[in-house]
């Protein structure tokens, strides 16, 4: 991946919308830069579903 700068993750579950949906762009280390992103965003997905599922919560 020497010459690779961006990386994205989309997955779909049992929504029409994606579950996960991270992208990373212009990084010297795209697949590093995404193990860190994943970290942060793990933490908040069910709450990001949530949220998209029942906006009024």
């Amino acid at each position: 991946m020497k010459d690779e700068k961006s990386i994205a993750l989309v997955i779909y579950t049992d929504t029409t919308f994606p579950y996960i949906d991270l992208r990373v762009d212009w990084s010297d280390d795209p697949l590093n830069s995404m193990k860190k992103l994943w970290e942060v965003w793990r933490n908040h997905a069910d709450t990001y579903r949530q949220k998209a599922l029942n906006p009024n919560l």
